[in-house]
């Protein structure tokens, strides 16, 4: 094992160990497959993952070195603590989402069947749901055969759930408007109405008081008027009535 891969797997790497072992930095361990920088995304340290990227570590590990588990597939699969911000950090510095860990029956990052977020973080850098596995499998495949509902909406890309989201608003704001309107034809105070839903509650009892009793007297009066209506058009049918015997 190499001096930095040590430091970085026991989480003791500092930058004067990258400056005197530059050489090494993307050295990969032969029994676990990893680089200083898997290592460091393994355990969790974030602020190792960043120095050793600082450093020029590759996001993608060794690309050249055939068996050996990318950065971002250890931090989505392995990391059991800070892996969203882990992968995340790696996304933003280039490392592929789509390639595979050839150890681990060449599966991708997203194929680790792990929290909705770090899926999500995954599918929106462009992680493909439909890649195959060595052994068939795909993300949407493992996650339907367990009917995830959670998950298989954190595969789909953000655009259709943001164009989802804008349809519920504006039906919600079109129910509000039709609400708003069919008050208004009943004749009742839609302003105070309103003033009351949105109202936050007051510390002094008699204002309290005071906005139910005017919110009150309102509707009564809206009633009343109402009813007088009514009865004014009851009074005039059965005058034109009369008129006619």
């Amino acid at each position: 094992m190499s001096f930095i891969y040590n430091r970085a797997l026991s989480g003791t790497l500092t930058e004067h160990d990258l400056k005197s072992h530059a050489g090494e930095i993307n050295s990969v361990n032969t029994k676990t497959g990893l680089t200083p920088l898997g290592a460091t995304a393994w355990n969790g340290h974030i602020d190792l993952v960043k120095l050793l990227l600082e450093h020029g570590a590759d996001p993608d590990g060794a690309p050249g070195h055939v068996r050996t588990r990318r950065p971002l597939w250890v931090a989505s699969a392995r990391t059991q603590k800070n892996a969203v911000d882990i992968v995340k950090i790696l996304l933003k510095h280039g490392a592929d989402p789509n390639l595979p860990s050839v150890i681990d029956h060449n599966s991708t990052p997203v194929q680790t069947y792990k929290p909705p977020t770090l899926i999500m973080t995954l599918v929106d850098a462009g992680a493909s749901p439909s890649a195959r596995n060595d052994l068939g499998e795909t993300a949407e495949l493992v996650v339907r055969r367990r009917n995830d509902d959670n998950r298989m909406w954190a595969l789909r890309p953000s655009y259709p759930k943001v164009a989802m989201r804008n349809q519920v608003v504006d039906l919600l704001v079109s129910l509000v408007l039709f609400a708003i309107a069919w008050v208004k034809q009943l004749g009742f105070p839609v302003n105070r109405i309103l003033a009351l839903l949105l109202w936050k509650k007051p510390n002094d009892p008699k204002r309290e008081e005071e906005v139910r009793h005017n919110i009150t007297r309102d509707l009564n009066e809206a009633g009343q008027v109402d009813s007088s209506s009514s009865t004014n058009k009851e009074t005039g049918s059965e005058t034109k009535a009369r008129g006619k015997l």
